[in-house]
């Protein structure tokens, strides 16, 4: 599983003047940043909001709501203990 993601935004109408965007990052009960072409790097385990505010002014702004967890530990190696031998 990857630290990052790179998000990615519709703005409509799809004619609009300035379609540049702001991206942020509020905390819920995570951590995470992102930088200004839109991926998100996580910092700590739990929720955040990625946000992108249009540039115009206008007040627009979407948001997607993210989970960070931590990827199971994969097992590495198995040691078999016990007696070297058996009698019958």
């Amino acid at each position: 599983m990857a630290n990052q993601a790179q998000y990615t935004v519709d703005v409509q109408p799809s004619n609009a003047t300035d379609p540049s965007v702001t991206w942020s990052i509020v905390k819920i009960d995570g951590d995470a940043t992102v930088d200004q072409s839109g991926l998100v790097t996580a910092v700590a385990v739990g929720s955040v909001k990625v946000v992108a505010t249009a540039n115009d002014g206008s007040g627009v702004s979407g948001e997607k709501t993210i989970t960070i967890t931590v990827p199971p530990t994969p097992v590495q190696s198995i040691t078999v203990n016990g007696a070297d031998s058996l009698t019958t």
